[in-house]
């Protein structure tokens, strides 16, 4: 019965609507110090993951033109996402030399 219900839907790729991509700027990249985000939207939140998927930093993002993202305790790769309504951006932060 899932099967016949799967079926009935109508899946058409003209369905999904392209949004344009947030354009963010992160600098330093890679970083021994933090970086510094711009270009974010004027409602959202913020996220930071480490190498294993945890969520290590947040923000709640409310008409700023920037945020700091502080020093982390290790180096290494990092995940970045900026969440605003339906539309979700991930840059990937290098941390070297602490």
């Amino acid at each position: 019965e899932l099967w016949k219900k799967l079926n009935e839907l109508v899946c058409d790729a003209s369905a999904v609507k392209d949004q344009p991509e947030q354009q963010l700027n992160v600098w330093p990249n890679p970083s021994a110090s933090g970086w510094t985000v711009s270009g974010l939207p004027t409602q959202g939140r913020l996220e930071l993951f480490d190498g294993q998927g945890r969520l290590i930093f947040e923000r709640e993002l409310k008409n700023q033109d920037q945020v700091d993202i502080p020093l982390m305790r290790t180096d290494g790769f990092y995940e970045m996402r900026v969440i605003s309504g339906k539309t979700v951006v991930s840059k990937r932060l290098i941390q070297v030399g602490r």
